[in-house]
């Protein structure tokens, strides 16, 4: 995605937000695609359906960060007080800016004090009419026109981009800070176009939502890593898949359950286990992947400095010896058939699609990897049943025979359920209570002769390995590995059991 040329901002929202949904006025004509100002400012490409209702469609964009930020106030106290005092005059016309000019030891939030001051003029009355303001560009009009937002909404996206030409001096050059993917359709009876955008996280695989400076478990219970070493070792390693593994794995739950992070977490695992098992030179591991659109690219899953505790201590060096096909829909390929056909000549050791919604698309994936390839998908579902559930209803799944050919087709199931956890009074950590289906022999007698009552949270022993895995059970798995090694616990490890136990086995009793 190439960056944009101009330091003009695109979305204008909650500073305390990394998602949000805005609205265009629909336009269409000829000479001027629907969304033409929005497809300019992002430098984005949308394959427009014409008039047709059947306008949706997913970009990852690059949103031009608001300019007017503390960040963007790149210089320290005293040297952002020298530029503001070069033309005082100018300044002095936003009240809040007046005392800051005055100040003999300007201090350190003295960047804060400027963005406060900025703000209570960009909430107050119209600032079209100063003498003092620098006029708007065309394009800035021509995209405060489109917008179909409340007046006082677009008085204040006015304001603001007023004081950003009139300030320009005051801004640092770098602005883009957010990317991600947007979601435009049609509303309002095709009068408007919604964009939904999402953040995408700065980091991902192993490193996503990991520990904080301090390197304890305050703001995440678990980091991604944890969480892929456990499922891998539960799912790949009983059904002796290592490193040959064959069959669909599902990384299903909510929005915001980290199941992009998990599903490329194990995809980077797996591919790290590839090249420990290589015992001759030959054909690298190829991945491939199917999106829409792609989030991220492979150099940002592999090329993060490694741990010890990892295989490939570098995984710089593992981005030399993989190779990488990604493929984006609509501008790579077609369709998700038409790739698959294409990967059946392309020897892939994983091919992974970025999510799975239609059923056509689950009978395409489970007869691609019945032909002995491994094929990683994430899906939305509210539990490992409904998961399971949504599988069988594509494949028309009516009788024992059809079950039994649906589980031989599967690696996997895995359900991530989100939760926020209290550590006391004021502290919350975020935890995943992962459960999970895997193939095994038994697993696939049960769910063919049970169906999706077979699908119950089991609590393994020494002797007895289940092919269903309660939350509680991988829970108390994580947390015993965790009082091994790595960040200490924000509490003891006895408490913080106590209440693990309660919330996983509150779940376990609803199902899995």
């Amino acid at each position: 995605m190439p960056k944009p040329k101009t330091l003009e901002p695109v979305f204008h929202v909650s500073l305390s937000g990394d998602d949000f949904t805005f609205y265009l006025k629909r336009q269409e004509s000829k000479n001027k695609p629907a969304v033409g100002t929005v497809r300019e400012r992002l430098e984005f490409l949308p394959v427009v359906a014409g008039s047709s209702t059947e306008f949706s469609f997913s970009e990852r964009v690059v949103v031009v960060s608001l300019a007017l930020t503390e960040a963007s106030l790149a210089a320290n106290a005293r040297q952002l007080k020298k530029r503001l005092s070069q033309n005082a005059t100018l300044y002095s016309n936003i009240k809040g800016l007046q005392p800051l000019l005055k100040q003999t030891n300007p201090s350190g939030n003295i960047r804060a004090g400027i963005l406060n001051a900025i703000n209570a003029a960009i909430n107050g009355p119209s600032l079209e009419r100063e003498k003092w303001v620098s006029r708007l560009a065309a394009s800035d009009e021509e995209f405060l026109q489109s917008l179909e937002a409340p007046i006082p909404t677009v008085r204040k996206w006015r304001n603001r981009l007023l004081l950003e030409r009139t300030f320009r001096q005051l801004l640092k050059e770098t602005v883009i800070e957010k990317t991600g993917r947007a979601l435009f359709c049609l509303t309002n009876r095709g009068k408007n176009i919604s964009v939904t955008f999402r953040r995408l996280k700065d980091k991902s695989g192993f490193e996503a939502a990991s520990y904080s400076k301090k390197r304890e478990r305050s703001d995440n219970l678990f980091s991604i890593e944890e969480y892929c070493v456990q499922i891998y070792r539960e799912v790949f390693e009983p059904t002796q898949s290592v490193p040959n593994a064959r069959g669909l794995l599902v990384v299903t739950g909510s929005t915001n359950s980290a199941k992009s992070e998990i599903a490329r977490g194990l995809i980077q695992l797996h591919l790290t286990k590839i090249l420990t098992h290589k015992e001759k030179p030959g054909r690298k591991p190829h991945l491939i992947t199917f999106e829409d659109p792609i989030e991220r690219p492979y150099g940002t899953w592999l090329n993060s400095n490694g741990r010890a505790t990892w295989n490939v201590a570098n995984l710089k060096a593992l981005q030399t010896k993989v190779d990488y096909t990604s493929r984006e829909k609509g501008k790579d390929v077609d369709s998700l058939k038409i790739a698959l056909e294409d990967a059946l000549r392309q020897t892939p050791s994983v091919f992974f699609v970025g999510e799975t919604r239609k059923k056509t698309e689950w009978n395409l994936l489970l007869d691609f990897a019945a032909t002995g390839h491994l094929v990683v998908t994430t899906a939305h579902a509210g539990s490992l049943v409904e998961a399971m559930h949504k599988i069988f209803e594509a494949r028309c799944v009516k009788t024992s025979g059809d079950r039994s050919e649906v589980a031989n087709k599967l690696l996997g199931v895995v359900h991530l359920g989100r939760e926020k956890f209290p550590l006391d009074k004021q502290k919350v950590t975020n935890a995943l209570f992962p459960t999970l289906w895997r193939r095994t022999p038994r697993g696939i007698a049960a769910l063919t002769s049970n169906g999706l009552a077979s699908l119950l949270p089991h609590y393994p022993s020494a002797d007895d390995k289940p092919s269903c895995l309660g939350r509680k059970w991988l829970v108390e798995c994580l947390l015993k590995n965790a009082n091994k090694k790595g960040p200490q616990l924000p509490i003891s490890y006895e408490a913080l059991k106590k209440k693990i136990n309660q919330s996983a086995t509150n779940r376990d009793l609803q199902g899995v």
